[in-house]
C-alpha cells in the first residue's frame, strides 16, 4: 500500500480525489493553514493523520509520496524538503519561479534517488490523448508548427497571483506551463534553441498578456499567447501544422486529404471533468513510483519548460531574441 500526503488544499483537494481513486493508495496525511479544510477533508476522506505545518507531515516516516500544491513561491523550498525526507513529490505547476530554482529541484531529486514529476494535467485530457496518438502514428507526418492558446476574458485570482515575488510572474508563468509543455511534448522536442517574446501588463502589476515564438531543435516553432485579462474571447486550443495533416483541439478536429478531397475528421471524445485528469495524472505517478521509472512529465522536461519562460520573460524586457544553449 502506497501512503500519500498532499500539502495544500485548494487544487490540492482534487490530487485527494486522484489518490483515493487510485488503487492501492492511501491518503495518509493531509496539511493546510485552514482548520475547517483539514477538519472537512479529513472527515471526507478518513485521512489518518492532518497538519497544520506541512513539516510534520514530512515527518512520517511511513509516508511514500507528496503532492505539493501550495501557492508558486513555495513550490521549490518545499518540494526539496520533501525530496530530503525521503518523499517521491509530485508538484503542481509552474514548477518553480524560474529555471534557478527548478535546477536545484532536479539536482535533489537525482541525489536522493527520488521521482519528481510536475503537474501537467491538461496531457491527460482525453481528446489531448487522442491528438497524441494521431501525432505518434504519424498520421499528420511531421509536426512544423503550434499555436498554442490559452485567453482569458477574465481571472479570477487570488491576491497573491499579482505579487511578483510570490507568483513569480503573470499569465505567462500561470498558463504557460501547460501549453509550452503541451506542444513541446505533441511535437516530441523538449530542446527549445531560440525565443522572441512580448509581454504587457494593462491591467495588473504582473503580466496579462504574453506572446512569444519558440524555434525547437527539431526544426518546429511554437507560438504561443497567453492572457489572463483582455477583450476577446476566452478560449485554450492549440492548432498543430503537420506534412501530411492538422488538427485543432477543443473540440478536436483532425484535417487531412483523401487524395486531393479535403477530409474533416472528428473523433469521439470521452467526457471528463477536471478532476478525472488529475486522476490520471496520480495514476501515472503512481505507476513511476512503484516501477521506478522516469515520469512523462518529469522533473528535467519542467526543467526546460521553466527556461523557455525565463527566456521569454528576458527578451521582452530587452527586446532582442534569446538563444538557449
Amino acid at each position: 500500500m502506497i501512503k500519500a500526503g498532499v500539502i495544500g488544499l485548494g487544487i490540492g483537494q482534487s490530487h485527494l480525489y486522484g489518490y483515493s481513486k487510485t488503487p492501492g493508495v492511501k491518503v495518509w496525511a493531509i496539511a493546510d493553514l485552514e482548520e475547517e479544510r483539514l477538519k472537512r477533508f479529513s472527515r471526507e476522506y478518513s485521512v489518518p493523520h492532518s497538519f497544520k505545518d506541512y513539516q510534520e507531515l514530512l515527518k512520517l516516516k511511513e509516508l511514500d509520496v507528496v503532492s505539493v500544491a501550495l501557492p508558486n513561491f513555495l513550490h521549490c523550498p518545499v518540494t526539496i524538503e520533501a525530496l530530503e525526507a525521503g518523499k517521491h513529490v509530485l508538484v503542481e505547476k509552474p514548477m518553480a519561479l524560474n529555471s534557478q530554482e527548478a535546477e536545484k529541484m532536479v539536482k535533489v531529486a537525482r541525489e536522493r534517488k527520488r521521482i519528481l514529476m510536475v503537474g501537467m494535467n491538461y496531457r491527460y485530457l482525453p481528446e489531448i490523448q487522442i491528438l497524441k496518438k494521431f501525432v505518434e502514428q504519424g498520421e499528420l507526418g511531421d509536426i512544423y508548427y503550434i499555436k498554442a492558446v490559452a485567453l482569458r476574458r477574465r481571472s479570477i485570482l487570488s491576491p497573491w497571483f499579482e505579487d511578483k515575488e510570490k507568483s513569480g510572474g503573470g499569465g505567462l508563468i500561470d498558463m504557460g506551463p501547460h501549453m509550452l509543455d503541451l506542444s513541446m511534448w505533441i511535437a516530441d522536442d523538449f530542446n527549445a534553441v531560440s525565443v522572441y517574446g512580448i509581454t504587457y501588463n494593462k491591467f495588473m502589476p504582473v503580466d496579462d498578456l504574453a506572446s512569444a515564438l519558440i524555434k525547437l531543435s527539431n526544426g518546429a516553432t511554437i507560438n504561443l499567447e497567453i492572457s489572463w485579462e483582455a477583450f476577446t474571447k476566452s478560449q485554450i486550443f492549440l492548432s498543430l501544422f503537420g506534412t501530411k495533416g492538422g488538427a485543432m483541439t477543443n473540440p478536436l478536429k483532425i484535417y487531412q486529404n483523401a487524395g486531393d478531397i479535403p477530409v474533416e475528421i472528428t473523433p469521439e471524445i470521452e467526457k471528463g471533468d477536471f478532476t478525472s485528469k488529475i486522476q490520471r495524472e496520480i495514476v501515472h505517478f503512481i505507476r513511476c513510483v512503484r516501477e521506478k521509472k522516469e515520469p512523462s512529465s518529469s522533473g528535467e522536461k519542467g526543467l526546460r519548460v521553466m527556461r523557455v519562460l525565463d527566456a521569454i520573460y528576458e527578451s521582452a524586457r530587452t527586446g532582442k531574441e534569446v538563444r538557449i544553449g
